[in-house]
């Protein structure tokens, strides 16, 4: 009995929390190299490939199909999607892939879009409290903050979170973001003493706390959004660099830890190596 009531109780929880995901991304940094390179020779803009990221494919799935799937079978319905400008082709394949697709896949989905503001340099945090003005997300509900360009394997993640945000509330905590607890380096690792090198480690694991991009806020922080995104600023801002340092001193941002690390339960796509190692991961786990 007591299992049914707190099953019922985090079920009436999912039902109070939006998925906010930004879309907007173009995937040009997966773009090899050589193709860069040529059309730089041939003078010809590299926006001509503005592919939208969330469109990429990992074992036959898009990223943004892997994204929705994860949340939906933990019982999350509410999806609100923050898109690039209106004008672009990439957005428009975007809401074309997002109304065709998603919404006709998922029983009771609820979807709502919003448009990145005309401004030369956005960011998440532009867009997110755009979103807001526009009354696209709702400012009475949580929002489960997550990007579709990376994957998590831990199937129960999102739910995961939650539980350990409504834990975190007791203690005054407004955000609760999700971490790995290690990374590893891209480069190779020098220790140097004097002239010498004295140890030399090729792509060492980084034992250190990595956010996955994925948090939960409470609807308190909507207000630390709007005050300190500037929609005016000639720079990008992001939710991260400017909301949550300033949450952090104030001691009401949480985590909570993944059971493992880089390519066990999250794997970061941000260039054509990682997308190659997320489909062998996918297809050798049966992810997908």
């Amino acid at each position: 009995m007591k299992v049914n009531k707190k099953l019922k109780l985090l079920l009436k929880e999912l039902e109070k929390i939006q998925v906010v995901t930004p879309v907007g991304g173009s995937g040009t940094r997966t773009i090899p190299l050589e193709l860069l390179y040529l059309m730089e020779e041939k003078g010809i803009d590299k926006g001509k490939l503005d592919a939208p990221k969330p469109l990429y494919k990992v074992c036959g799935k898009t990223l943004l199909e892997l994204f929705v799937d994860l949340y939906y079978s933990n019982g999350f319905r509410d999806f609100r999607f923050l898109l690039g400008k209106k004008n672009k082709p990439s957005t428009r394949m975007i809401e074309n892939y997002i109304k065709n697709y998603i919404a006709s896949k998922y029983d009771e989905i609820k979807i709502k879009l919003s448009y990145d503001p005309d401004v030369p340099k956005v960011g998440k945090g532009k867009a997110f409290k755009n979103a807001l003005i526009k009354g696209i997300i709702d400012k009475d509900k949580r929002s489960l903050f997550a990007f579709p360009d990376d994957l998590i394997l831990h199937k129960w993640a999102p739910l995961e979170l939650l539980l350990r945000h409504d834990y975190n509330r007791k203690f005054g905590i407004l955000v609760t973001v999700l971490l790995v607890p290690y990374t590893y380096s891209p480069y190779g690792i020098a220790e140097i003493e004097g002239h010498l090198i004295r140890r030399f480690r090729e792509k060492p694991k980084i034992n250190l706390y990595a956010s996955t991009g994925v948090s939960v806020l409470e609807p308190d922080v909507y207000q630390y959004i709007v005050n300190l995104i500037d929609l005016e600023s000639e720079r990008a801002q992001e939710i991260e660099n400017v909301v949550y340092p300033v949450l952090a001193e104030e001691g009401k941002i949480g985590y909570h830890l993944l059971p493992g690390g880089e390519g066990e339960v999250w794997i970061p796509i941000n260039n054509l190596k990682s997308w190659k190692k997320a489909n062998a991961i996918c297809k050798n786990t049966k992810i997908c």
